[in-house]
């Protein structure tokens, strides 16, 4: 990277299958021990980049694969594949309502999406802790992508103007489809945060490895592919060609992945440069 390249104001990581690894050996561990290290005993501002992680998962199960990982605990989470954004604060996490405000204009509802498709063959509505006031998420057979185009086609006919993201979960070998407001997904996130700051686009990182992670990897951000990451991903990056002088495609997958790429970008922790991205929790 040039050195006329601002430094790195923010690093956002996806958790399962980028952070979090499905399978563990030596590398993972000690690049585990690396990301700890380098996010350890931070003081906000004071000369590194401010940390976020930016899931799919609801905020318990967040907070618990937190726990399970011992992952350093990041000063912003984002949860229901981009839905919800939490601040963390000294009273624990704080709900941030005027970003979720943003998001339900012209939403018409999780309950109107689910009279709709609920009701539909081949598609499997997820257990009622994965849904959301701006979500509604569904199990797809892998086999059965007939199954979105069927849902796509049922939302267009009852009026409803909706983003839908499809992913894989390989631990299970099943689809997730995600049913989400317009303005939703985790590129909304980055770009909220990004704006709120007065900080580039481009001085966000963020890792991923899967289809919910392609809208925040083509945002504008640097980006991280872990070498895990799905073919799909993949084949759909190198098509949108513009992206690709941002982005960095590791050789090693999970988080050995992410911290080969954390050293592409230079991202620095507690003894780096201060970075001018300053998302303080709101009074």
């Amino acid at each position: 990277m040039g050195n006329d390249r601002p430094p790195i104001a923010l690093l956002a990581t996806d958790l399962d299958g980028t952070l979090i690894p499905y399978e563990v050996d030596a590398r993972q561990l000690r690049a585990l021990e690396r990301f700890r290290q380098l996010f350890a005993r931070r003081t906000p501002g004071q000369g590194r980049p401010w940390l976020a992680y930016v899931t799919g998962r609801h905020l318990a199960l967040a907070e618990e694969g937190i726990r399970q990982w011992g992952l350093p605990p990041p000063d912003l989470l984002v949860c229901d594949v981009g839905t919800a954004l939490y601040r963390r604060s000294a009273a624990g996490w704080r709900r941030d309502a005027d970003y979720e405000a943003r998001l339900a204009h012209s939403w018409p509802g999780s309950q109107a999406v689910a009279a709709v498709l609920d009701p539909l063959a081949g598609i499997e509505p997820q257990e009622p802790e994965r849904q959301g006031t701006l979500k509604r998420s569904y199990y797809v057979p892998l086999a059965n992508r007939a199954a979105l185009l069927a849902a796509e086609e049922a939302l267009a006919r009852a009026g409803i103007t909706a983003k839908l993201v499809f992913s894989v979960d390989h631990r299970r070998n099943i689809g997730l489809l995600d049913v989400l407001p317009p303005a939703a997904a985790k590129d909304a996130a980055l770009s909220f945060l990004a704006a709120e700051q007065n900080a580039p686009i481009e001085q966000v990182v963020y890792a991923g490895d899967s289809g919910n992670d392609i809208d925040a990897l083509i945002s504008g951000c640097r980006g991280i592919v872990v070498g895990n990451a799905d073919q799909q991903l993949r084949q759909e990056l190198n098509r949108r060609s513009q992206a690709s002088g941002r982005l960095y495609f590791s050789r090693w997958p999970y988080t050995a992945g992410v911290m080969e790429g954390c050293d592409y970008f230079k991202i620095e922790g507690r003894w780096g440069r201060a970075s001018r991205f300053s998302p303080a929790p709101r009074p």
